[in-house]
């Protein structure tokens, strides 16, 4: 009887073990993420976003702003971090967040707001001309 106490107290020690690690890994991925969101430039239509939607209600003191910005940040954070955890691994995450640390990945940071706003002017001409084509080799 002893025996098998032993063997259930070993057990649930690894297993509670086990759960602190994934909670610890799960913390160290949203840290990085987060890194990830501020460093690469994400944060400039999260940020256009949120101002638009405060100008639209108007009013708001600038202290609630913050802290409704703080927790929208940390709710985006949170609903992405499985998305990106389906497709890239921690250690690819610090690898990219370290480019971003570099002067090369500060440029491209910075630059990527205003090639997001072309790029979706590009598309939009380019998806006229595709379906222009498209419907003339449908005639």
């Amino acid at each position: 009887m002893k025996k098998i106490i032993l063997v259930i107290a070993i057990a649930i020690g690894c297993l509670s073990g086990v759960a602190v690690q994934a909670q610890t890994n799960a913390d160290s991925y949203k840290q990085e993420l987060r890194t990830y969101m501020t460093t690469s430039g994400s944060t400039a239509s999260f940020d256009m976003m949120v101002n638009q939607l405060f100008m639209m209600a108007g009013g708001i003191p600038a202290e609630k702003k913050a802290e409704i910005r703080t927790q929208a940040f940390d709710k985006l954070v949170d609903l992405m971090t499985p998305v990106y955890q389906k497709n890239i691994t921690l250690e690819d995450l610090k690898e990219i967040n370290k480019f971003y640390q570099t002067p090369a990945g500060k440029r491209i940071a910075e630059a990527q707001p205003k090639i997001a706003v072309e790029s979706t002017q590009v598309g939009q001409q380019w998806g006229m001309w595709l379906q222009s084509a498209i419907q003339s080799a449908a005639k």
